[in-house]
């Protein structure tokens, strides 16, 4: 029998890789991770220093007054027993080479993981991938960027894969084959690093595809005819609800239910530990989206503008395709964050469209298996009565939960990267300056007092680094608000050049404390760590919690009422998360060459609270009890007038967009009257 001539190309091609494979260099993570600095801890002065800076613009005199004596107190008092006991703890990890940790590790895996709260909208983030001209339908979308994580994943595990240059890789050991398991009190994960296989969610049903063999990945087109012929082809069971529902409930309650399950029926146990092991998990949506708003939110949590719900698994990553070819992916947040992921797109972006990445080139090793290999197991799960109505009433839940979030996706197209450059300054400082103006416009100001805003930045030319924060509102950003709010409120007119220079100097100033932060000189994680060594000495002893953790500073500064996050690059159109307080915003958006990509959350009108305009609030945006960050109950208050606060997403991306337009022309103008 003749073999024809695609099956003899495709063995050429083959042999061409495996040769091309066996050329690449390997490299030892090991040994890149013990060339690592450690994550340094600050002093204990210059935190505190750094930390009465950062709340300065954001108090009144006499508020601030309080704040300094009692972060003097602090410092003198129980400052030095909690920094002492870090430090020690620091040292003895590095007296015993423990790669794997940090001063701050443990303490933020604990935050993470001890977070009982539901992890769609609260904790998972979601990522949208531009548009494919060329794979516009969902089998060949999805093969396409499957294919491509298998393979980054393949040449991580095969030693191919090389280091980020000066970055920890901690983190991409979770990227894939990995879960959060939810457990009572705090959850786990669960890692198996040598899975050869995804789950697939289409409708109420779930597969098993494996995608990788002892000789490479599955070819792109047979995993095309494995998601057609053998998914999407089988009409979706219909059902209002799904299994992966119950991943949506607070961790004691899925952890309940998850129990119950696994211990009822081995058939369900084992289906579960399939969905566990796997590499992540594909949603082939059953729906398209009509806008890029409903994408938005069938990325955060599954559910579209019309109420119809796709299923998920939030307690792994998972990658959304829809029936258009439109491709999201949404991640569970306590195993890693953005940057990992930034990484893996960037270079599958950039190979797929023959552009040079910037790192040493690793080669695609192809498996020679045919279609007869490859295809799609259907999982079976015995769900009786009882097990039915716990889903129904998740998804009820969760729908609730839905409703009284609000996600919009913002491309602004008129400029990007490229033209603020032009400005002569920061392009994220000039974007967390308009924030705030914005901010002002809709829900009003207060002269010399800001806001707080959170910024994430990285610390991963460290070992075992995450992030710090970035405490963008500074007595210069509230400068340039203040100014832009006076001539608005008078109806005087902007002068350009002076709009600019403050502008500029709010601009530099964010950068020199991103730059800190960056090199984890921040505030927010010393002080973090000190808390929960506070709150242990606490629970076991009955000590008092410090001073400084119940005032008005410390409320104002984990009250968030911009969560912002800047994740920046060409291989994302879009971006976001839920917002983190009932009177806040969740702002995440990307800084890209030709355009600037927004994801604006807010919770619903019905969900506003009152709030003190120290910044506490009494209910959440799902009715609980609320703490500060990190557990302590936000306390300390000096000003108690109530504001209500209704936030709208979608009004503050149109005033964003308006604001950045204007800012084209100040810029513009400020040049001419300097010519």
């Amino acid at each position: 029998m003749k073999t024809s001539p695609h099956r003899r190309a495709r063995r050429r091609l083959h042999t061409l890789q495996r040769m091309l494979t066996t050329q690449t260099p390997t490299y030892d993570w090991t040994a890149h991770q013990r060339t690592l600095p450690r994550l340094p801890l600050p002093s204990l002065h210059n935190t505190l220093l750094r930390y009465l800076e950062s709340v300065k613009p954001l108090q009144n005199a006499s508020a601030h007054a309080a704040t300094r004596a009692k972060v003097q107190d602090f410092l003198q008092k129980e400052g030095l027993s909690l920094h002492a006991e870090l430090t020690e703890r620091n040292r003895q990890a590095t007296l015993t080479n423990d790669m794997a940790t940090s001063y701050i590790r443990p303490f933020w895996n604990d935050m993470y993981l001890q977070g009982r709260y539901p992890l769609p909208i609260n904790s998972n983030p979601y990522l949208i991938f531009p548009h494919d001209k060329a794979r516009t339908t969902q089998e060949a979308r999805a093969a396409h960027v499957v294919c491509g994580f298998a393979q980054f994943w393949l040449a991580k595990q095969e030693h191919r894969l090389p280091p980020d240059v000066h970055g920890c890789m901690d983190e991409y050991d979770r990227l894939f084959c990995a879960t959060r398991l939810p457990q009572s009190g705090r959850d786990c994960w669960k890692s198996t690093p040598n899975s050869t296989h995804i789950c697939v969610l289409h409708g109420a049903n779930i597969y098993k595809v494996d995608v990788i063999t002892e000789d490479g990945v599955i070819a792109e087109d047979l995993l095309q005819r494995v998601l057609k012929e053998d998914i999407l082809s089988v009409p979706p069971v219909s059902s209002l609800h799904h299994l992966g529902d119950l991943s949506t409930l607070d961790r004691d309650a899925w952890t309940e239910q998850r129990s119950n399950l696994t211990e009822k029926s081995n058939r369900t146990s084992a289906s579960i530990d399939t969905i566990d092991d796997a590499m992540f998990v594909l949603g082939l949506d059953v729906e398209g989206s009509p806008d890029a708003n409903d994408l938005a939110s069938v990325a955060l949590h599954g559910g579209h503008c019309n109420g119809t719900q796709e299923h998920r698994w939030y307690d792994k990553t998972c990658l959304i395709v829809n029936p258009q070819g439109h491709c999201a992916y949404n991640f569970e947040h306590s195993l890693y964050d953005g940057a990992a992921m930034r990484r893996l797109c960037d270079e599958l972006w950039l190979m797929s469209t023959d552009q040079p990445t910037g790192r040493p080139v690793w080669g695609y090793k192809w498996s020679s298996k045919t279609r007869q290999h490859w295809k799609a197991l259907h999982l079976d799960f015995d769900l009786d009565t009882s097990v039915q109505q716990s889903i129904e009433h998740a998804a009820i839940e969760h729908q609730k939960n839905q409703r009284n979030v609000h996600i919009v996706q913002g491309s602004f197209l008129d400029y990007g990267k490229n033209v603020m450059k032009s400005f002569q300054t920061s392009p994220d400082g000039v974007l967390q300056a308009m924030y705030k103006l914005v901010h002002a416009r809709i829900h009003g100001w207060t002269p010399n007092k800001g806001i707080y805003v959170y910024e994430s930045c990285q610390t991963k030319n460290f070992l075992c680094g995450r992030t710090e924060v970035i405490r963008t509102t500074t007595q210069e950003s509230n400068q340039f608000v203040d100014y832009m709010m006076a001539q608005e409120t008078q109806g005087t007119a902007v002068d350009c050049k002076k709009a600019v220079a403050l502008l500029r100097a709010s601009a530099k100033k964010h950068t020199q404390v991103a730059r800190l932060a960056s090199q984890a000189q921040g505030v927010d994680r010393h002080l973090f760590a000190m808390l929960r060594i506070a709150m242990l000495r606490h629970k076991t002893t009955g000590v008092s919690i410090p001073d400084i953790f119940l005032d008005n500073a410390w409320s104002l500064s984990n009250s968030s009422i911009l969560s912002t996050s800047n994740l920046s690059s060409e291989a994302f159109h879009g971006m976001g998360f839920g917002p983190v307080v009932p009177q806040g915003y969740g702002i995440a958006y990307g800084i890209n060459r030709e355009g600037l990509y927004f994801g604006i959350s807010n919770f619903a009108s019905s969900g506003a609270v009152d709030v003190d305009v120290d910044g506490r609030t009494e209910k959440d945006g799902g009715g609980r009890t609320t703490s500060g960050f990190g557990g302590v109950v936000a306390g300390g208050a000096q000003e108690t007038t109530k504001n209500k606060v209704d936030t709208n997403s979608a009004l503050f991306k149109e005033e964003l967009f308006k604001a950045l337009r204007e800012l084209r022309v100040i810029f513009r103008k400020a040049e001419e009257e300097e010519e």
